[in-house]
């Protein structure tokens, strides 16, 4: 369990902001992450691979 899944589970808040992933995000993705951010007007990070182990 990492990320919002993991606060929210500890009861310190409801959700979070971004999603995390365990997963590394290669340049492609990571494009396409950001296209739709800008979209939804989303931080640029909010969906990132800093879970990764």
């Amino acid at each position: 369990m990492v990320g919002g899944a993991y606060v929210a589970y500890r009861g310190v808040r409801a959700s979070t902001t971004d999603v995390d992933t365990i997963y590394e995000l290669d340049d492609e993705l990571g494009g396409a992450v950001a296209a739709v951010g800008e979209r939804h007007g989303l931080e640029h990070d909010w969906l990132n691979d800093r879970a990764r182990p």
